[in-house]
Protein backbone atom coordinates (compact mmCIF):
# COMPACT_ATOMS: atom_id res chain seq x y z
CA UNK A 1 0.00 0.00 0.00
CA UNK A 2 2.76 2.69 0.86
CA UNK A 3 4.58 2.02 -2.45
CA UNK A 4 1.22 2.43 -4.85
CA UNK A 5 0.27 5.80 -2.93
CA UNK A 6 3.39 7.08 -3.39
CA UNK A 7 3.87 6.23 -7.06
CA UNK A 8 0.10 7.78 -7.46
CA UNK A 9 0.78 10.94 -6.10
CA UNK A 10 4.28 10.97 -7.95
CA UNK A 11 2.33 10.34 -11.10
CA UNK A 12 -0.17 13.36 -9.82
CA UNK A 13 3.23 15.57 -10.06
CA UNK A 14 3.21 15.16 -13.19
CA UNK A 15 -0.78 15.60 -15.06
CA UNK A 16 0.87 15.18 -18.62
CA UNK A 17 2.41 11.73 -17.66
CA UNK A 18 -0.68 10.69 -15.79
CA UNK A 19 -2.72 11.57 -18.77
CA UNK A 20 -0.51 9.82 -20.99
CA UNK A 21 -0.49 6.43 -18.84
CA UNK A 22 -4.18 6.57 -18.39
CA UNK A 23 -4.61 6.95 -21.84
CA UNK A 24 -2.69 3.68 -22.30
CA UNK A 25 -4.51 1.73 -19.55
CA UNK A 26 -8.01 2.25 -20.86
CA UNK A 27 -7.00 -0.20 -23.92
CA UNK A 28 -7.27 -2.75 -21.14
CA UNK A 29 -9.91 -1.46 -18.98
CA UNK A 30 -13.76 -3.06 -18.78
CA UNK A 31 -15.03 -1.28 -21.63
CA UNK A 32 -12.64 -3.56 -23.96
CA UNK A 33 -13.67 -6.90 -21.73
CA UNK A 34 -15.27 -8.10 -18.84
CA UNK A 35 -12.84 -6.61 -16.70
CA UNK A 36 -9.31 -5.27 -16.74
CA UNK A 37 -6.80 -7.04 -18.32
CA UNK A 38 -3.76 -7.19 -15.53
CA UNK A 39 -1.36 -9.73 -17.73
CA UNK A 40 -1.38 -6.61 -20.19
CA UNK A 41 -1.14 -3.96 -17.44
CA UNK A 42 1.52 -5.29 -16.06
CA UNK A 43 3.49 -5.41 -19.44
CA UNK A 44 3.33 -1.59 -19.83
CA UNK A 45 7.08 -0.16 -19.57
CA UNK A 46 5.92 2.75 -17.72
CA UNK A 47 4.28 0.65 -14.94
CA UNK A 48 7.45 -1.62 -14.88
CA UNK A 49 9.78 1.56 -14.49
CA UNK A 50 7.13 3.49 -11.86
CA UNK A 51 7.22 0.39 -9.97
CA UNK A 52 10.88 -0.25 -10.11
CA UNK A 53 11.63 3.65 -9.73
CA UNK A 54 9.04 3.28 -6.58
CA UNK A 55 11.08 1.09 -4.58
CA UNK A 56 14.36 2.62 -5.46
CA UNK A 57 13.53 5.70 -3.60
CA UNK A 58 10.75 5.56 -1.39
CA UNK A 59 11.08 1.63 0.54
CA UNK A 60 13.87 1.31 2.07
CA UNK A 61 15.23 -2.22 3.62
CA UNK A 62 17.93 -3.71 4.95
CA UNK A 63 19.23 -7.80 2.98
CA UNK A 64 21.28 -10.53 4.28
CA UNK A 65 23.90 -11.88 2.09
CA UNK A 66 26.21 -14.89 2.71
CA UNK A 67 28.63 -14.94 -0.37
CA UNK A 68 29.87 -18.03 -1.18
CA UNK A 69 33.17 -16.33 -2.69
CA UNK A 70 35.91 -14.00 -1.08
CA UNK A 71 34.00 -10.45 -1.35
CA UNK A 72 36.83 -7.75 -2.07
CA UNK A 73 35.49 -4.06 -1.20
CA UNK A 74 38.55 -2.28 -2.28
CA UNK A 75 42.07 -2.43 -1.39
CA UNK A 76 41.93 -2.65 2.40
CA UNK A 77 39.01 -4.38 3.18
CA UNK A 78 37.64 -8.04 2.09
CA UNK A 79 34.96 -9.85 3.14
CA UNK A 80 35.62 -13.45 3.87
CA UNK A 81 33.29 -16.42 1.66
CA UNK A 82 30.19 -18.07 4.19
CA UNK A 83 29.86 -14.61 6.46
CA UNK A 84 26.78 -13.26 6.65
CA UNK A 85 26.41 -9.25 5.63
CA UNK A 86 23.83 -6.61 5.44
CA UNK A 87 22.98 -4.10 3.07
CA UNK A 88 21.04 -1.17 3.30
CA UNK A 89 19.05 -0.64 0.02
CA UNK A 90 19.73 2.85 -0.07
CA UNK A 91 23.44 2.72 -0.03
CA UNK A 92 22.92 1.13 -3.75
CA UNK A 93 19.86 3.21 -5.10
CA UNK A 94 21.61 6.18 -4.38
CA UNK A 95 25.01 5.16 -5.04
CA UNK A 96 25.63 7.43 -8.71
CA UNK A 97 28.63 6.31 -9.19
CA UNK A 98 28.02 2.57 -9.88
CA UNK A 99 24.55 3.47 -11.59
CA UNK A 100 26.22 5.48 -13.71
CA UNK A 101 28.65 2.37 -14.62
CA UNK A 102 25.96 0.01 -15.19
CA UNK A 103 23.68 2.38 -17.17
CA UNK A 104 24.54 6.04 -17.93
CA UNK A 105 21.29 6.95 -18.44
CA UNK A 106 19.66 6.32 -15.64
CA UNK A 107 21.75 9.69 -14.05
CA UNK A 108 20.39 11.57 -16.52
CA UNK A 109 18.11 13.04 -13.47
CA UNK A 110 19.84 13.28 -10.00
CA UNK A 111 19.38 9.76 -8.00
CA UNK A 112 18.07 11.70 -5.24
CA UNK A 113 15.11 12.72 -7.55
CA UNK A 114 12.00 10.46 -8.25
CA UNK A 115 11.69 10.00 -12.24
CA UNK A 116 9.16 7.68 -13.41
CA UNK A 117 11.47 6.98 -16.52
CA UNK A 118 14.61 5.83 -15.19
CA UNK A 119 14.06 2.27 -15.93
CA UNK A 120 12.78 2.55 -19.64
CA UNK A 121 15.01 2.18 -22.64
CA UNK A 122 14.54 3.16 -26.23
CA UNK A 123 14.61 1.18 -28.96
CA UNK A 124 15.73 2.54 -32.07
CA UNK A 125 14.99 0.79 -35.79
CA UNK A 126 16.50 1.42 -38.51
CA UNK A 127 16.03 3.94 -40.66
CA UNK A 128 16.36 6.38 -37.56
CA UNK A 129 12.66 5.10 -37.19
CA UNK A 130 12.29 4.48 -32.93
CA UNK A 131 9.36 2.34 -30.95
CA UNK A 132 8.09 2.73 -28.13
CA UNK A 133 10.54 2.51 -25.28
CA UNK A 134 10.88 -0.82 -23.06
CA UNK A 135 11.50 -1.62 -19.26
CA UNK A 136 14.37 -3.50 -18.48
CA UNK A 137 16.53 -3.89 -14.80
CA UNK A 138 18.88 -5.52 -16.87
CA UNK A 139 22.46 -4.47 -15.17
CA UNK A 140 20.71 -2.92 -12.67
CA UNK A 141 19.30 -5.97 -10.16
CA UNK A 142 22.51 -5.35 -7.76
CA UNK A 143 21.37 -1.48 -7.75
CA UNK A 144 17.65 -2.10 -7.15
CA UNK A 145 17.52 -4.71 -4.27
CA UNK A 146 13.32 -3.53 -3.32
CA UNK A 147 12.59 -4.17 -7.21
CA UNK A 148 12.20 -7.56 -6.24
CA UNK A 149 14.82 -10.54 -7.29
CA UNK A 150 14.40 -11.36 -10.71
CA UNK A 151 16.25 -14.40 -10.93
CA UNK A 152 14.10 -15.69 -8.49
CA UNK A 153 10.53 -14.65 -8.59
CA UNK A 154 8.11 -15.22 -6.18
CA UNK A 155 4.57 -14.80 -5.69
CA UNK A 156 4.35 -12.29 -3.54
CA UNK A 157 6.25 -9.71 -5.38
CA UNK A 158 4.47 -10.74 -8.15
CA UNK A 159 1.01 -10.32 -6.92
CA UNK A 160 2.03 -6.89 -5.44
CA UNK A 161 2.80 -5.77 -8.49
CA UNK A 162 -0.46 -6.43 -9.66
CA UNK A 163 -2.17 -5.05 -7.45
CA UNK A 164 -0.25 -1.56 -7.68
CA UNK A 165 -0.60 -2.22 -11.39
CA UNK A 166 -4.40 -2.82 -11.40
CA UNK A 167 -5.50 -0.59 -8.32
CA UNK A 168 -3.41 2.53 -10.63
CA UNK A 169 -5.47 1.83 -13.39
CA UNK A 170 -8.67 1.88 -11.67
CA UNK A 171 -7.80 5.26 -10.18
CA UNK A 172 -6.14 7.06 -13.38
CA UNK A 173 -9.19 5.35 -15.67
CA UNK A 174 -12.04 5.46 -13.39
CA UNK A 175 -11.41 8.83 -11.32
CA UNK A 176 -9.85 12.75 -12.16
CA UNK A 177 -7.02 12.94 -9.24
CA UNK A 178 -5.29 15.87 -8.75
CA UNK A 179 -3.31 17.30 -6.07
CA UNK A 180 -4.36 20.03 -4.04
CA UNK A 181 -1.44 21.56 -3.68
CA UNK A 182 1.19 20.89 -5.81
CA UNK A 183 3.64 23.50 -5.09
CA UNK A 184 3.70 22.13 -1.55
CA UNK A 185 4.74 18.50 -2.01
CA UNK A 186 8.52 19.11 -2.61
CA UNK A 187 8.54 20.59 1.04
CA UNK A 188 7.06 17.83 2.40
CA UNK A 189 8.92 14.96 1.25
CA UNK A 190 12.07 14.06 3.88
CA UNK A 191 15.70 13.19 2.21
CA UNK A 192 16.34 9.60 0.77
CA UNK A 193 18.87 9.12 3.17
CA UNK A 194 16.87 9.98 6.59
CA UNK A 195 16.03 6.08 7.69
CA UNK A 196 17.96 3.23 7.00
CA UNK A 197 14.78 1.07 6.36
CA UNK A 198 10.95 0.96 6.34
CA UNK A 199 8.48 3.50 4.17
CA UNK A 200 9.62 7.08 3.24
CA UNK A 201 6.56 9.12 4.57
CA UNK A 202 5.75 12.75 4.04
CA UNK A 203 6.79 15.18 7.10
CA UNK A 204 2.77 16.59 5.95
CA UNK A 205 -0.42 15.81 5.01
CA UNK A 206 -0.60 15.55 1.33
CA UNK A 207 -4.27 16.97 -0.04
CA UNK A 208 -5.64 14.91 -2.63
CA UNK A 209 -9.18 15.59 -4.49
CA UNK A 210 -10.55 12.59 -6.26
CA UNK A 211 -13.89 12.72 -8.31
CA UNK A 212 -15.42 10.05 -10.41
CA UNK A 213 -15.45 10.75 -14.46
CA UNK A 214 -18.53 11.31 -16.18
CA UNK A 215 -19.85 9.28 -18.64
Amino acid sequence: MPSLIWAFVELLRRPDLARSLASEISRYSPSHGATYNVESLIELPLIGSITAETARLRMASIVTRVPKEHLQLDENWRVPKNTPILILSHDLSLNTTAWTKARPRTVKKPLTEYWAERFLMSNALQHKRTAAPSFSMNGLEHLNINAGNISHPFLGCDFAKAIQASTLAVLLNEFEPQLCDPDLFDAVVPPARDIAFGTTKPLEKIAIRIRKRSG
